[in-house]
């Protein structure tokens, strides 16, 4: 590929993921088996290999069949069935948490595969763990399998059993199943649905459940036939998926060198309408249909890197591949200039999201360096990502903590470094966030984040004036510390009459945030008169403070920053 792409380029709004329902898999199954013999399609001399990757439901516990193997031998069997040359390893381990299976995933991932397909989680329930823990154990799974080059399939879990020591009532459950329906949706995942099937079947537990000797199962485990429900619902969410056109990276002739725009090509261009790019190095984009699929990138560093695609079909189906690029040369140094947008935020509830937007007004090549600065702390710190940006081009980022961090929920700030190979050009490079409601399609009611340059960064008194202040939306106060050590800002809070309300003492970790609602921190503000005012001194490190309110009747966000 030797052509370079130089035009603006904006990304779409969020595309929903290949999320299928199956609410009849014995039909499904039992039409497919009365379509005749099957032709076979053309077969490689290697099979497409299916990681199923779990707990003892995965294991098969509970099938008593002749077959056994739970879900997993069905499959193998269906999938091979209708033509596909594919083999399903069981990798399921009964009793394990998701915590636990990410402690074991990167071994099982080196033994290779094409497919990941993931369902895990309902013994973090019997421990009674988090569900957004549960979350981001189950997504850094999907999401390094993700990087080896394989598709990877969450899978919701089954309705526990009403005997259930934990969550008799499935309200737990139904959540873990509501929140990996949104993840597939946000991340272009596919997704098997499991939850949904199950409370659809007629007489459930009497049916499709394994009865112990004795009653003693604590959780509910499929028996027989809830085993083919289970390997069903695998099966029409993957045949599209198998039929999908193979990508294939078209790396460039003879490598590249550090500073220099390297261009990438694929394979099987008419059949995507979306490819997402990955580089190695926290590079990130994404091309559209019925534009050119192609891209190019430019590495700062010399090294060897990793690069990844991810092609959509129009029918949802997703095909992967990786290349390696040997980056020569020397590094190039670029001054840069480093801002924070003080407040981003992606709620729990999913009604409030965060837009990124990158400016590039000069006539240069600049990169983008962003990194997110989380209210919590996890286990796997969020990945930096960079972003090309050509020349005159504006980048709208949609829901930037869930597309290009796998964040689901989380709230914070953002470090942005941008780069130019032009010292007079950094001033044409601009970050802008946009805080909005979800159900705000052109986020008309939405708050602009401007970015706080890193010159005006200090540990010295900060003031924000004209709080407003409601009960039934009150602000809350965004702290970010700009530093790798940690502090503790003070806040002392005053009503419209310059009435002194009460101080709080706010601890900040490391390159950390931390947002606190007004109410948790302050008693009676209901009583006192607003707008109210906050002052702000910080033990010795630099930070940054804001307000973020938004109102559920009227979809109105509103920030308030302080820039110094």
């Amino acid at each position: 590929m030797t052509g370079i792409r130089v035009d603006p380029y904006t990304y779409a709004a969020r595309v929903s993921g290949p999320a299928m329902t199956l609410r009849s898999p014995f039909l499904f199954v039992a039409a497919l088996l009365l379509l005749g013999p099957f032709v076979p399609v053309a077969r490689a001399d290697e099979p497409i290999v299916l990681i199923a990757f779990g707990d003892s439901i995965t294991e098969g516990y509970g099938d008593t069949s002749s077959l056994g193997g739970g879900y997993t031998k069905r499959l193998d069997r269906w999938i091979d069935q209708s033509g596909h040359n594919c083999r399903v390893d069981n990798h399921g381990v009964g009793g394990e948490t998701s915590s636990q299976g990410l402690s074991r995933v990167d071994s099982v991932l080196a033994e290779g595969g094409d497919f990941f397909l993931l369902m895990e989680g309902t013994n973090d329930i019997s421990h009674r763990t988090g569900i957004e823990s549960i979350r981001f154990n189950l997504n850094e799974m999907a999401t390094r399998a993700e990087a080896l080059g394989m598709v990877a399939v969450h899978a919701t879990p089954i309705p526990r059993i009403p005997t259930a020591l934990v969550d008799a009532d499935n309200t737990a459950t139904a959540a873990l199943a509501a929140t990996l329906r949104q993840v597939a949706a946000d991340l272009n995942r596919g997704l098997v649905d499991n939850f949904a099937v199950f409370e659809g079947l007629p007489g459930l537990f009497d049916n499709y459940y394994y009865l112990p000797p004795g009653n003693t199962d604590p959780v509910g485990h499929p028996n027989t036939d809830g085993y083919m429900q289970i390997a069903g619902t695998f099966l029409e969410t993957l045949l599209p998926l198998l039929d999908a056109p193979r990508i294939q990276i078209i790396p460039p002739d003879g490598g590249t060198e550090a500073g220099a725009l390297t261009s990438f090509g694929i394979g099987g261009i008419g059949s995507f309408t979306r490819v997402e790019w990955t580089f190695g190095d926290g590079g990130f984009t994404v091309t559209m249909a019925p534009g050119d699929l192609s891209t190019f990138y430019l590495y700062l560093e010399p090294g060897t890197y990793t690069v990844s695609v991810r092609g959509f079909t129009a029918q949802g189906a997703v095909s992967v591949d990786t290349a390696t690029v040997e980056v020569t040369g020397n590094a190039a140094i670029w001054p840069s200039r480093t801002s924070l947008l003080p407040v981003v935020v992606e709620s729990n509830d999913g009604l409030l999201v965060s837009d990124l937007t990158l400016v590039n007004g000069g006539a240069f090549f600049a990169i983008a360096e962003v990194e997110f600065l989380p209210e919590v702390r996890y286990d796997v710190t969020p990945p930096v990502r960079r972003f090309l940006l050509n020349p005159q081009t504006t980048i709208t980022l949609k829901g930037v903590l869930p597309f290009f961090f796998g964040i689901g929920s989380g709230r914070g700030a953002l470090k942005v470094e941008m780069s130019c190979a032009s010292p007079g050009a950094l001033g044409t490079l601009v970050a802008t966030a946009l805080v909005h409601a979800a159900s705000d399609p052109t986020s008309s009611n939405g708050a602009a984040v401007h970015q706080v340059s890193s010159l005006g960064w200090s540990s010295s008194s900060r003031e924000l004036l004209e709080i407003p202040y409601s009960a039934a939306a009150p602000p809350s106060f965004v702290l970010a510390n700009l530093d790798a050590s940690a502090g503790i800002v003070r806040v002392d809070l005053f009503d419209a009459t310059s009435a002194f309300i009460g101080s709080a003492v706010l601890d900040l970790g490391a390159g950390a945030s931390r947002v606190r609602a007004l109410p948790d921190l302050f008693r009676g503000l209901e009583t006192r008169e607003a707008p109210f005012q906050a002052l702000f001194g910080a033990s010795t490190v630099r930070y940054s403070v804001a307000t973020v309110s938004s109102n559920p009747t009227t979809g109105r966000v509103e920030v308030e920053s302080d820039e110094p």
